[in-house]
């Protein structure tokens, strides 16, 4: 039987020029699916939030691993087309 693959239940966006170690997707393309934009009509299909360290003005913004799988599951396969 196999072993369930196991992900952190959030994961950060990538750095600019780096790719989503869990999608491999460009933080262009998280962007677009995880903040509200033109691209998605202002409502993101996969769920995001910002971490900030109390005391600090900037923060990390994290992925929640579920819906950004769960986005993938709702996509038509393009393989072996």
């Amino acid at each position: 039987m196999k072993e369930p693959i196991l992900h952190p239940v959030w994961i950060p966006f990538p750095r600019d020029g780096e790719l989503c170690k869990v999608s491999s997707l460009p933080l262009t393309a998280l962007k677009q699916l995880a903040r509200p934009c033109e691209a998605n009509e202002f409502k993101p299909p996969v769920k995001s939030k910002k971490i900030v360290t109390p005391g600090q003005t900037k923060g990390r913004l994290m992925i929640q691993t579920a819906s950004l799988l769960a986005w993938f599951e709702t996509q038509e396969s393009e393989v072996g087309a």
